[in-house]
């Protein structure tokens, strides 16, 4: 009888993964699992290769997680995913933010400005950033200052 997302006699390589990740980070299948959000019976179908992975985008996400890596990581990793097949920044396809998603769906004159307040809140951030750095520097000493501390020290270190 196969699971749901595998196939009879099949071992798939995600398993290997999961398995070495888990020793990496020294936890027991059962520390992985409650991390994971799944049950440490689910986790061991996984690691023996049972199962090609966990149907749920969120249970694959929380699975990299709890294996301290990105979820596409793990499944380039495991092979499931090549580095060929992600869309690159290059080519025509970018992988957007949902926030990226709805500034696309505004109409061009809404988006303007939008990305015209987005430039302002920027500016005012590096300006304040440049300000802090300047507040931060002790004030410039003219050289009459430099001379009296000069004085002053040689004053107190003097023998009585």
């Amino acid at each position: 009888m196969s699971t749901p997302g595998s196939e009879p006699n099949k071992v798939f390589p995600l398993g290997g993964v999961v398995k070495q990740r888990r020793h990496e980070l020294s936890m027991n299948q059962a520390e992985l699992a409650e991390r994971a959000g799944i049950s440490q019976s689910f986790l061991s179908q996984i690691e023996r290769g049972q199962i090609e992975l966990p149907r749920g985008r969120d249970e694959r996400r929380k699975l990299a997680e709890a294996l301290r890596m990105g979820h596409l990581e793990l499944l380039m990793a495991a092979g499931i995913v090549d580095h060929g097949d992600l869309p690159s920044a290059a080519g025509p396809y970018v992988i957007a933010s949902p926030t990226q998603v709805k500034l696309d769906q505004l109409p061009p004159e809404s988006r303007r400005a939008v990305e015209k307040f987005i430039d302002e809140i920027w500016r005012a951030n590096a300006a304040n950033a440049a300000n802090a750095s300047k507040a931060a520097k002790p004030p410039a000493r003219s050289t009459r200052d430099r001379a009296r501390r000069r004085l002053t020290l040689r004053r107190a270190s003097a023998p009585i």
